[in-house]
C-alpha cells in the first residue's frame, strides 16, 4: 500500500506546471518533439522527390528510349545487341535513330561494317516492312 501512495505522490505535483513560475520552458524537449514530428515529413518529401527525379531521368534517357522501342517492336536480346552495336559503329548520337531511318539497316553497308547482312535484312523487314531497294 505504501508503494501505491508513493506513486500517487507524483500525480499530486502535476498541477504545479500550470501555475505561474511552476516550471520553465525546456527548449531541449521542444526541439526533440519538433524533430520527432517534422523529421518523418521531411524524409517522406525527400523520398518522393528523389523517386520523381529517378523517373524523369529514366524517361529522358536515350538508352531507355532505345530499350522501349526494342520492346515495342518485340525484338529479341540478340536483335537489341545487333542494333546497339550498329548504332555504335555508325556513331549515332541517339541509338534510337536505327528505328527512324532505314538507311542504317542497309544490308550492303552493314556487311561492309562486318555485320551479318541476313540480320540486317530480317530487321529491316520487321521494322520497316517490304524489301530493301
Amino acid at each position: 500500500m505504501s508503494s501505491l501512495l508513493a506513486q500517487a505522490d507524483g500525480f499530486r505535483h502535476m498541477g504545479k506546471r500550470f501555475q505561474p513560475g511552476g516550471t520553465t520552458f525546456d527548449w531541449k524537449e521542444a526541439a526533440i518533439a519538433a524533430a520527432v514530428l517534422i523529421g518523418p515529413i521531411i524524409l517522406i518529401l525527400a523520398g518522393t522527390r528523389f523517386q520523381r527525379w529517378r523517373v524523369e531521368r529514366r524517361r529522358h534517357s536515350p538508352h531507355a528510349l532505345f530499350k522501349e522501342l526494342c520492346h515495342a517492336h518485340g525484338l529479341s536480346r540478340g536483335d537489341r545487341r545487333f542494333l546497339s552495336r550498329l548504332a555504335r559503329q555508325r556513331q549515332l548520337p541517339q541509338p534510337s535513330l536505327v528505328f527512324v531511318d532505314s538507311q542504317y539497316l542497309d544490308a550492303q553497308q552493314t556487311a561492309a561494317a562486318g555485320e551479318r547482312s541476313e540480320d540486317a535484312e530480317r530487321l529491316y523487314m520487321q521494322l520497316f516492312g517490304g524489301g530493301q531497294s
